[in-house]
């Protein structure tokens, strides 16, 4: 049982909480709790660390994981987990995980009925936001997310915590220029790309017919929305009307009402 604060693997863990080069360096983020842990993919492991509280108490599910992997497994005092943790009420158990961002040629591929659903985001900076797009985006049948560079870490914890477990099922990867790829999108693997925003010539939503060939979305910055380069490289803006005085929704709520509506007239 690891016992001190300052064991080198515990600083470790520490170190990719709380830093993304740390994470970017060797490839790997952390999941906390129970089901994130055991939703990992075996392959993907590359250490779990439970407090001894928990390994004593473990059950079920949770007490198979722990055999089936203990050769990664490390117990530490239940002080020692609390500076490992990130979470207010920690459940007693974290993983390192490798992770796994997609080429963008294979995880775009060509569009087909079934996978022709694909998510962009453009400047997304809220992880928690970020990590719900992805749980909407796995419900929804999404094929695919697209970030831009500056779209918030995916790996970091409040991130990692919110996909609740999309994240190891979620194709998705960053690119430098948003603009001339959603271009490619529309002329090389014909897509028909709709920004998410308000303002004249925008369509309502669900007066457009999202069953003939491939479709994109994107959803802009949750404070200045989509940049003006990459509105001018889609096709055409959709809006979701809305009663009351909301200006607009939050970037979460309006991927999903989006992705759930070309998933429904796509059934």
């Amino acid at each position: 049982m690891i016992t001190s604060r300052d064991n080198a693997q515990v600083r470790q863990v520490c170190a990719y909480q709380k830093k993304k080069k740390e994470r970017d360096r060797d490839k790997v983020f952390v999941a906390e709790g129970e089901r994130l842990v055991l939703e990992a993919p075996a392959d993907a492991l590359k250490a779990v660390y439970v407090s001894a509280s928990y390994r004593e108490g473990a059950s079920g599910d949770a007490e198979h994981f722990l055999r089936l992997h203990e050769s990664v497994t490390q117990t530490v005092s239940d002080e020692v987990y609390a500076k490992m943790s990130e979470v207010e009420t920690p459940q007693g158990i974290l993983a390192v995980v490798e992770h796994r961002v997609t080429d963008r040629e294979q995880g775009i591929g060509r569009p087909s009925a079934e996978t022709g659903i694909l998510l962009i985001l453009d400047g997304i900076r809220d992880p928690g936001n970020l990590g719900t797009i992805f749980r909407s985006a796995e419900a929804a049948g999404c094929a695919f997310v697209l970030m831009s560079a500056d779209t918030a870490d995916l790996f970091s914890p409040k991130a990692v915590r919110a996909t609740m477990g999309s994240i190891y099922r979620m194709p998705c990867a960053y690119t430098e220029d948003l603009a001339k790829e959603i271009l490619s999108l529309r002329r090389e693997k014909g897509y028909t790309v709709h920004a998410a925003q308000t303002g004249e010539g925008a369509v309502p939503y669900d007066r457009i017919d999202y069953t003939k060939g491939a479709v994109a979305f994107v959803i802009g910055n949750e404070g200045s929305g989509i940049r003006a380069d990459v509105v001018s490289a889609c096709d055409g803006a959709v809006v979701i009307p809305m009663a009351g005085k909301n200006e607009s929704l939050n970037a979460a709520v309006s991927a999903s009402v989006l992705l759930f509506e070309a998933a429904r007239q796509r059934r």
